[in-house]
């Protein structure tokens, strides 16, 4: 793998950050023997604490968010997914917890989210797409077994760092994740570096990830404390007990698979489409009002949606087969700014249907759309809906294909 973006990102991050470190120029060696110490001292743990403040980035826009917390943890009897028992505080205050039965939740509005957990939801589901859950939660040290492993990556050093005068040590899971779904340009494949670095006792101590996301660095940092162990007769109920939130009256029952009647509904087959006038990429207005014949197919996408760039192809082709029969296909993009960039990111993956900007969320939030990608077909003559999705799989193509033959006949 070519490091060089690492070696010119690492110290802009540092400095944004505040980090300092050096690095030695020793050549980096064999890290199995490491990585079987740490995960031996983090088993050797059944009960502790530990503290955390960690840094997120993402890859668009300059947003940075950080968070810090004390999350308590107890392994002895391993919840799901081998996910030990915890408890998660910032300050004083309980933000969510784990006792293997129920997953507790703190939402802005001050009120529990009790999950109760059963065969068809998994609380490692729960934890995940959260930035507050994922900088508070250290998941190595909450019971996968064994916590730091080689075979997902490319490779695995270690290396001495000098902080301060004293060596720590330095783990470097190096990895690339090739995607040629959409052609051959250099920016189609996601780039991990994520550095684990270990007091003198060979203990976590921080964790750093710079993950190059398509079009931009993604960095991520956790900040920890020595684990702390707890003693025997310390348990989870000393810091977590559901039912006692029922006694105050600040939570309720939630069910993250369950639809939100009071939350955004996607626009529905038979309904119509909403007005829009919205701009292209070359500043040419797009009106419903002008479209009057056919078939209309909308993509909401952006540029840093995986699952955006994996249905372009499919997209592309309905383009290409069914745009001389009457489809038109534009892709609706609420997120990226309207620059060469955009176009110029376009045209390398060989996606040539137009694409209408939406800043300011107008059309999103009147088709009730909160996922992306997701695809709507409308008869352009009724302007009703044929087919609203969420989503892309293989089916959607089919669908879709068979849709759009019945309508263009």
């Amino acid at each position: 793998m070519n490091n060089s973006r690492f070696q010119f990102l690492v110290p802009v991050w540092f400095g944004l950050c505040c980090l300092p470190l050096t690095l030695t120029a020793q050549e980096p060696f064999d890290a199995s023997a490491t990585m079987r110490e740490v995960n031996n001292r983090i088993a050797a743990v059944s009960k502790g604490w530990f503290e955390v403040a960690a840094t997120f980035k993402f890859s668009s826009g300059n947003d940075t968010l950080r968070h810090a917390g004390t999350c308590y943890f107890f392994k002895e009897t391993p919840g799901r997914d081998s996910v030990a028992h915890f408890a998660v505080f910032v300050g004083d205050t309980l933000v969510y917890a784990y006792d293997g039965q129920v997953f507790c939740d703190l939402w802005d509005d001050g009120i529990y989210r009790v999950t109760f957990l059963n065969e068809t939801v998994d609380v490692a589901d729960l934890m995940r797409g959260n930035v507050r859950k994922s900088n508070l939660l250290i998941d190595h040290l909450l019971g996968w077994s064994p916590a730091f492993t080689p075979e997902a990556y490319d490779s695995v050093l270690r290396y001495d760092v000098l902080r301060d005068g004293v060596y720590w040590t330095r783990l470097q899971y190096l990895d690339t994740i090739e995607d040629r779904s959409l052609g051959y340009v250099e920016d189609n494949e996601i780039v991990l570096d994520i550095n684990l670095y270990l007091d003198t006792t060979l203990n976590p101590r921080e964790k750093e990830g710079f993950v190059w996301l398509f079009d931009g660095w993604q960095y991520d940092k956790k900040v920890l404390s020595p684990i702390v162990p707890l003693p025997p007769e310390a348990a989870l109920r000393d810091y977590f007990l559901w039912d006692s939130l029922a006694v105050q009256g600040r939570w309720e029952e939630y069910n993250p698979y369950a639809s939100d009647e009071n939350g955004p509904q996607l626009i529905g087959v038979g309904e119509s489409l909403p007005v829009f006038a919205l701009a292209d990429l070359n500043g040419d207005t797009v009106k419903l009002d002008d479209l009057s014949q056919g078939l209309i197919l909308l993509d909401f996408w952006y540029k840093s949606c995986y699952p955006c760039r994996v249905s372009m192809p499919t997209i592309e082709s309905l383009h290409q087969s069914y745009g001389p029969r009457g489809l038109r296909v534009y892709g609706v993009n609420p997120f990226d700014a309207e620059d060469d960039k955009l176009q110029g990111w376009l045209r390398a993956r060989n996606v040539t249907y137009n694409t209408l900007l939406d800043p300011l969320h107008i059309l999103p939030e009147a088709c009730g759309v909160t996922g992306y990608p997701t695809l709507l077909l409308i008869d352009a003559v009724t302007r009703k809906v044929l087919y609203a999705q969420a989503g892309f799989s293989e089916s959607t193509d089919q669908e879709l294909t068979r849709l759009i033959e019945k309508g263009l006949k």
